[in-house]
């Protein structure tokens, strides 16, 4: 098993860019970004919104979710993302966040299993801002850059977006829950 997969440029140009207009439209609900509800610039400093996963951006995120976990995860996952939202994230230059995992453990005895990120820039649209990832045995792995990729991951693997040195850097980022690890 690996701890992470991606699929590149699984999603057309045209359709990324259609989810990037409607995201756009949109942008006027932007706001700091937070870690677990509390200022943290220090470790996170970039703008997001959450969008409800009824919207029909979020739908096509599931089959890939799940096509990753049933060919290499195979988590007990729930369906739907946490909260029922997923994040429309946009770092600009000089935005980053730090070294973390996205392991939680919530008050109904359930914990992230699988978080993902879809590319909707593509590479030569910002320099820095790569996803970053280190398994247990210190190895280092960079997610793709491409537009329309979406990288799949345990939750419990350390990861990064390293600082935008110029342009812009837009995603979508969710989480996936099931049961306590046992």
């Amino acid at each position: 098993m690996y701890r992470y997969m991606w699929y590149d440029t699984q999603l057309p140009e045209r359709f990324c860019d259609e989810i990037r207009n409607v995201l756009e439209e949109n942008e006027g609900r932007l706001q700091n970004s937070r870690t677990l509800g509390e200022e943290s610039s220090h470790i996170r400093d970039s703008d997001n919104y959450w969008i409800p996963d009824s919207h029909w951006i979020n739908s096509f995120c599931s089959h890939y979710i799940n096509l990753a976990n049933r060919e290499n995860f195979k988590y007990d996952i729930y369906p739907g993302y946490q909260n029922n939202v997923i994040q429309y994230s946009l770092y600009k230059e000089d935005k980053f966040y730090g070294w973390h995992t996205d392991t939680i453990h919530d008050d109904k005895d359930e914990s992230r299993k699988l978080s993902f990120s879809l590319q909707l820039s593509n590479y030569d649209e910002y320099t820095g801002g790569d996803l970053q990832m280190i398994d247990e045995e210190n190895e280092m792995y960079i997610g793709p850059k491409a537009k329309g990729s979406i990288i799949i991951f345990d939750s419990r693997l350390r990861h990064r977006v390293r600082k935008v040195t110029s342009g812009e850097r837009r995603s979508l980022v969710g989480w996936v829950m099931g049961p306590r690890w046992k």
